[in-house]
């Protein structure tokens, strides 16, 4: 595998940024490309959190997977309210540039998107307002209902999180619908011929086993949004992370 720390000047966000690529070593055809997985970190991460604290390089290895892993700090892969556009990077510039770059997949047939915690709903967001550019979108341990998770920050007195959110979408009780992962899930769920298919993973020890996963699987069987789903053992850390990954990729790779 090749690895390639790319840094850029970002026309969306007016700044220098950086990325992690994983690019396989085996031959492709003349103008082939490879498969891409964009890999999203979690909150207070960046572009390095899964290289240091998962092999998903020997994974990636294994099925001749490209990874890319984008840093989008404490964003929550949102336009924010005050602070950048990361959505906007994400979505709109950085595959682009990638795809003018390297030899990624520019079809959605070999696009995929994945995340822990915040880049899970990040990657939920991407796919569900982007539906017709990935084949498939894995959610790993993400907290799919904000409302649900800021009343717990605030009883826990975590106003960290809170000013986090609150940059990110401005006042909670105004979450737009772009950002309401509830609210896209049934606007495709009546479109489903165009959009990609789903996978929501939770270790059965983390508190938002039954606080998130729970509630979306049963919210997504009402509205007829089909959701693939994995449960295990594990709390929210990289031990099940490193695990959920490894089976979200064999989930990619054998999705119709």
């Amino acid at each position: 595998m090749s690895f390639i720390k790319y840094r850029f000047s970002s026309n969306v966000l007016r700044m220098d940024t950086e990325v992690n690529v994983i690019l396989p070593d085996s031959q492709l055809k003349q103008g082939g490309r490879y498969p891409v997985l964009y890999l999203l970190h979690g909150a207070g991460g960046d572009c390095d959190s899964w290289m240091r604290n998962s092999s998903i390089e020997r994974y990636a290895k294994k099925q001749e997977l490209a990874v890319v892993m984008p840093s989008a700090y404490n964003s929550c892969y949102a336009d924010m309210v005050y602070g950048m556009p990361y959505f906007t990077f994400l979505s709109e510039e950085l595959p682009y540039r990638l795809e003018n770059l390297l030899p990624v997949a520019d079809e959605p047939e070999n696009r995929f998107v994945a995340g822990l915690s915040m880049g899970g709903r990040g990657a939920f967001l991407w796919a569900m307002r982007r539906p017709d550019f990935f084949k498939g979108a894995a959610c790993l341990s993400g907290s799919l209902d904000i409302a649900a998770m800021a009343e717990r920050m605030k009883a826990e007195g975590d106003q960290s999180a809170l000013k986090r959110f609150h940059s990110a979408f401005g006042p909670l009780e105004e979450l737009g619908a772009e950002n309401d992962v509830y609210h896209l899930a049934r606007k495709i769920s009546k479109a489903l011929e165009t959009c990609p298919k789903f996978l929501y993973m939770c270790g059965l020890e983390d508190e938002r086993y039954e606080e998130q996963f729970l509630p979306f699987l049963s919210y997504c069987k009402e509205i007829g949004l089909p959701m693939d789903s994995l449960d295990g053992h594990g709390i929210h850390d990289f031990d099940y992370w490193d695990w959920a990954i490894q089976q979200a990729i064999v989930w990619m790779k054998h999705l119709e």
